[in-house]
């Protein structure tokens, strides 16, 4: 599993048809996974990973949100170059990192969170006015959207696809390694993403 952060003795066995990988890659996450605890994250180097700023934020997620999150340190950077950026998370999980985004592109920025397990998404939508209240100040006035989805098919995320050219940034932590059609993937962000030339 990605970044070698797997449960203690499991490993998935990956091989079969596309949807054969999918259905296991949404077993593991969806089912075998129920906390942080349950993943190897020795691989990852957590703790020294993350930069101060982003621990600072990351002390304000909601702690179920934290306790389901299966990536590795952090996909953004902390120098305040993404302010009133559109982001883009695919495979999103809870959203960790759609919140630590939230916060750091501000008021003026959007944050898209995509998944395709409902019951990741359901954790994530629970929490959004949560943020937007810690972060922002009003419980109304959240920046983030959750859609569900393949990451290899964002026009078909419901309830609303990704557009063409709508996206500053496309970030992803330890989900385009299970992708079972990596072109298809990229030919996705690519589509997605704004041209910057």
């Amino acid at each position: 599993m990605p970044c070698s952060c797997k449960k203690s003795g499991e490993t998935p066995a990956v091989g079969g048809s596309n949807g054969t990988i999918r259905e296991q890659v949404a077993d593991y996450y969806g089912k075998t996974l129920q906390s942080t605890a349950d993943l190897k994250t020795s691989a990852c180097k957590l703790a020294t990973s993350i930069p101060e700023s982003h621990r600072v934020i990351l002390s304000q997620i909601a702690d179920e949100v934290l306790e389901k999150f299966y990536g590795c340190g952090s996909t953004l950077p902390s120098d305040g170059s993404i302010a009133g950026a559109t982001v883009l998370d695919l495979g999103c999980g809870t959203g960790r990192d759609v919140y630590l985004a939230s916060k750091l592109v501000g008021e003026n920025g959007k944050v898209i969170g995509v998944d395709m397990l409902d019951s990741q998404l359901a954790v994530a939508q629970k929490y959004v006015e949560y943020h937007a209240e810690k972060f922002f100040g009003d419980p109304k006035r959240s920046n983030v959207r959750f859609v569900r989805g393949l990451i290899e098919d964002l026009s078909s995320a419901e309830p609303e696809g990704i557009s063409d050219s709508s996206i500053d940034i496309v970030v992803s932590n330890c989900v385009c390694n299970l992708s079972t059609d990596k072109l298809a993937l990229f030919k996705e962000i690519y589509r997605v993403l704004r041209d910057w030339w």
